[in-house]
């Protein structure tokens, strides 16, 4: 079941998000610094101007997220095919599936504070273009973080698979095309790495669809593992074997300016 959730979407992604792993499920405050010390140019015998940094908390809860699963008794122990993997299959895909969803466009709320949610605005797109992006939008994106924010690895673009099919389109004023894949494998624009993520908003008129900067301000909250769990007495009366499978997840976005996003235009 954890495989198939590296697959449904980026959430478990090594080197993406920062993962907490946590054995209970009380609320976590998260510190985060909202302002930096700044140093003075100071003169020969004058007082050094005192500045601390400021900071603040953010807090992650713990999402319970689940599906119950019932089949026959006669199913189980009839059948020539290895039915419990093909459960165990269905429910990673079923928890995996409302998990990437939560993460990437919960509103914060009662679920977790998705990471198309939580960024800050960094471009906004044209007019009369159904909130679609350019080259030029794509550039202003990258530019929109701070240099730092820029260099660090898990500093990426990221959309879903039909906005990277729009951006696998775009070409240079010489009819060359800007997508390219990199030395892993990956693909990349403008030299920068897009993770494609199937439950990003669609380009769209006030649409989040493209977000830009370091994936691992992201921070993932689980509490313990995955619960699988099986009742053969649940569905006594109609003989059926019940399987609950469940896991408790929350996100937020540790810093709003490390990542920031494209919106299209309302008009």
């Amino acid at each position: 079941i954890q495989e198939i959730l590296r697959y449904t979407g980026p959430a478990f992604q090594p080197g993406l998000y920062t993962i907490l792993n946590t054995a209970s499920g009380n609320d976590i405050k998260v510190p985060r610094q909202t302002a930096f010390s700044a140093a003075t140019a100071t003169a020969e015998g004058a007082v050094f101007t005192v500045s601390n940094p400021t900071g603040e908390s953010f807090t992650l809860k713990a999402q319970k997220v689940g599906v119950l699963l019932k089949t026959s008794r006669e199913i189980i122990e009839d059948s020539g095919i290895d039915l419990v993997s093909y459960i165990a299959r269905q429910a990673g895909e079923a928890v995996g599936y409302k998990v990437n969803d939560l993460l990437a466009v919960g509103t914060g709320t009662v679920v977790p504070n998705g990471i198309f949610v939580a960024p800050a605005l960094g471009v906004t797109g044209g007019t009369a273009v159904s909130g679609a992006f350019t080259a030029d939008n794509l550039i202003d994106l990258l530019h929109s973080v701070d240099s730092a924010v820029a260099a660090r690895p898990a500093t990426a673009l990221q959309m879903n698979r039909a906005a990277l099919g729009a951006v696998r389109k775009l070409k240079d004023g010489d009819g060359r095309y800007l997508f390219e894949y990199g030395a892993a494998g990956e693909p990349r624009i403008l030299g920068e790495r897009i993770v494609e993520n199937p439950f990003a908003p669609a380009v769209a008129l006030e649409a989040k669809s493209v977000i830009y900067g370091d994936m691992s301000s992201y921070h993932v909250r689980q509490v313990g593992g995955i619960e699988v769990a099986r009742s053969d007495d649940f569905a006594f009366d109609t003989d059926e074997v019940v399987w609950r499978v469940s896991m408790r997840v929350w996100g937020d976005l540790g810093q709003s300016a490390n990542v920031k996003h494209f919106i299209g235009n309302a008009a």
